[in-house]
């Protein structure tokens, strides 16, 4: 199999339990997730089917205006990272839940690392880029001068405010994943770029 689909399944299944550990950490997770939660908490239809419709409305922007960016990377993560994160935490939650406090602060360290290094991971890649991923780089097409990171900052704290809005929990953690996501994203996307 070529490292491309490798890095590219490896990448979103990193991605998927990424999530779930900082879910289980309970201190704040990534925009993205924090967006999806305050959603079920409206409409109760579980993390992974209300991820997928969240990817499903950003990919019909992303059919408009950015088909280039449309390959197999695009569905595979469009219809399975939601899962892989319900799955992921049914799964480790039992063997993770803790309360010591520095257990939970090295889940989110671990989490954060490992999230960030997914999505650069996927992208590097070069297969298609998930729907939510795509939103900041519709601002860095329309915008040139701009790097992934700073477009990818304010799309993250626009989610954020509408997950803390609709009732998710935001803990510190969420502040700085959101702002230290797109830089983290780049550097491990232009690091696994060397390695394909």
């Amino acid at each position: 199999m070529n490292k491309k689909y490798i890095f590219l399944l490896l990448g979103n299944l990193i991605i998927g339990i990424a999530i779930s550990l900082a879910m289980i950490a309970h201190l704040g997770t990534d925009s993205f997730n924090t967006l999806s939660v305050g959603i079920n908490n409206k409409l109760h239809l579980g993390i992974g089917t209300i991820m997928l419709i969240i990817n499903t409305l950003a990919f019909l922007i992303m059919l408009r205006f950015s088909k280039e960016n449309i390959n197999i990377g695009t569905f595979i993560n469009w219809f399975f990272v939601g899962y892989i994160v319900e799955y992921a935490h049914k799964f480790l939650s039992p063997l993770l839940t803790s309360n010591s406090m520095i257990l939970r602060i090295a889940l989110l360290v671990i989490s954060f690392f490992l999230l960030t290094m997914g999505i650069g991971m996927y992208m590097a890649c070069s297969l298609g880029i998930a729907p939510w991923d795509n939103i900041a780089l519709l601002v860095c097409k329309k915008y040139p001068n701009l790097t992934y990171k700073v477009p990818r900052m304010i799309h993250d704290i626009i989610a954020l405010g509408i997950g803390f809005a609709l009732g998710a929990k935001v803990g510190f953690a969420t502040i700085i994943i959101a702002l230290c996501t797109g830089p983290f994203i780049n550097l491990f996307e232009t690091y696994f770029k060397t390695k394909l």
